[in-house]
């Protein structure tokens, strides 16, 4: 499938999986009121000729994202998709899960519970 972004006025189209990313990267600098520049590749003269584009993602504009007919075969845009989400994963902490012990001899005891004596 897919999906022509509407941003600032203009249109694009892209695959289903570009958009996605584009749009959770969107709401992740936003939410750190960050922008950044991205580029992702779009479809231009139909189905015939890909090119890149740049964006900048952030900053309070606004991006839209609907399904877009498409009677050609889907072009492999995966690799870009790919790079895209590992952006988005350097914005997004992880957890960190570790047993008190783990943590080094100075927290030992810090997660005990106080003992009633």
């Amino acid at each position: 499938m897919m999906r022509c972004i509407s941003y600032a006025g203009d249109h694009v189209i892209t695959t289903n999986d570009v958009a996605g990313v584009l749009v959770e990267l969107m709401a992740a600098l936003a939410d750190r009121g960050r922008a950044q520049v991205v580029k992702f590749p779009v479809i231009v003269d139909g189905a015939s000729t890909s090119s890149m584009a740049s964006m900048v993602l952030g900053g309070g504009v606004g991006m839209l994202t609907v399904e877009h007919a498409w009677e050609w075969e889907e072009p492999d845009f995966g690799f870009s998709a790919r790079q895209l989400q590992r952006t988005l994963e350097q914005l997004t902490p992880t957890a960190v899960f570790a047993e008190p012990g783990d943590l080094g001899p100075s927290f030992v005891g810090l997660f005990d519970e106080p003992s009633h004596d």
